[in-house]
């Protein structure tokens, strides 16, 4: 996370936001590591039964655990919102998966302290290995999201553009291609305008348009390209004074 919020530098111009969803797959392979082995050795406990001991002390440590696990997630929920972190939301993630699978864990000492339900554990502990090899998905899912750049929610898209045209200068939008790194949002588009403006009336409109923008989204970079409304195709190739009629 450290690296992630290092500012943009001559090596890396659009920041080292990616260096979080790098981040969310070494979580997920360990979050994975640690789903198969528990598949691993509840077939074994399967196989070969064996009564749990110490359960009291086992379901007194579930207990503290799940106090401890909910003031943590609550807190990585404060920091997801002010910062937009992968990393803090994929370990919130997995946490989250903690409290459901220590509420089976004191179920499972419950029943297979009783020889007859010895069987329980182990089954148990397969389901939550499910839980777990789940949310690995999920943060694969997300790291890869932002590593192959994946367009922002359609609500958020649709709300850009909603913005854009709410100008009462800019005339449409198009070509609008949006990406998060980390927390850093690029916002790039077509703006459409009146061709008979200024290059300076232009500029100002884009703006004001960048301004509102950033009103939805504090820190974006946010690229406008000017078109003359109209115009489907670029009219000529650049034209120099000396190519000019009279030039």
């Amino acid at each position: 996370m450290r690296h992630a919020l290092t500012p943009a530098d001559d090596e890396h111009r659009f920041g080292h936001g990616k260096a979080e969803a790098l981040a969310g797959l070494g979580q997920a392979a360990l979050i994975a590591g640690s789903a198969l082995f528990l598949v691993v050795e509840s077939i074994d406990r399967l196989l070969a039964p064996q009564p749990v001991q110490q359960s009291l002390t086992g379901i007194a440590v579930m207990l503290l655990s799940i106090a401890l696990t909910g003031a943590l997630v609550l807190y990585q929920r404060y920091v997801v919102k002010q910062t937009g972190s992968l990393a803090v939301s994929a370990d919130r993630l997995h946490y989250v998966g903690d409290l459901a699978t220590n509420l089976a864990v004191i179920a499972a000492l419950l029943l297979a302290s009783r020889g007859d339900f010895a069987w329980f554990d182990p089954v148990c502990a397969l389901a939550i290995a499910a839980v777990i090899l789940k949310s690995a998905i999920d943060i694969v899912r997300s790291a890869l999201d932002h590593l192959m750049d994946r367009e922002m929610a359609d609500a958020d898209r649709e709300q850009i553009l909603a913005t854009v045209r709410a100008h009462p200068e800019a005339r449409a939008a198009h070509d609008l291609r949006t990406r998060q790194s980390g927390n850093q949002v690029f916002i790039q588009l077509h703006l459409e305008l009146d061709p008979e403006i200024s290059l300076r009336e232009a500029h100002r409109i884009s703006d004001e348009v960048e301004a509102s923008l950033l009103l939805l989204f504090p820190g974006a970079e946010v690229i406008i390209h000017q078109d003359p409304a109209g115009y489907d195709q670029p009219q000529a190739d650049f034209v120099t004074p000396d190519d000019r009629p009279g030039g």
